[in-house]
């Protein structure tokens, strides 16, 4: 579980700076300069996050939905489902909080 946690903390960072604009079915143009690794996919009613190599040597990558609270989990495959907003994380490490303050929470 630990292993998943910063992956997920950098997704929801980076997803704080995508464009508000979305198109369905859509691949997030390369707006990012040093993440890599990840791919978002803007579908209809939720986005997919996948994570290429989430820890070392992994077999496969991890897959995260992340869909508006209040709605019903969207029924494609996954490894997790995330509702966002997130309203609270734990921070298991003091080099998350920086980052935290910087996004204002």
């Amino acid at each position: 579980m630990r292993t998943n946690l910063l992956p997920l903390v950098l997704l929801f960072i980076t997803l704080g700076c995508v464009s508000k604009t979305k198109k369905e079915n859509a691949q997030i143009p390369n707006q990012l300069s040093y993440a890599k690794g990840f791919t978002i996919t803007l579908q209809k009613g939720y986005t997919k996050v996948t994570v290429n190599t989430p820890y070392k040597n992994a077999q496969k990558p991890l897959t995260y939905i992340l869909y508006k609270a209040g709605t019903t989990q969207p029924k494609a495959p996954a490894d997790a489902y995330v509702e966002v907003p997130v309203p609270s994380i734990v921070c298991t490490s003091t080099t998350h909080i920086p980052l935290l303050d910087y996004l204002g929470e």
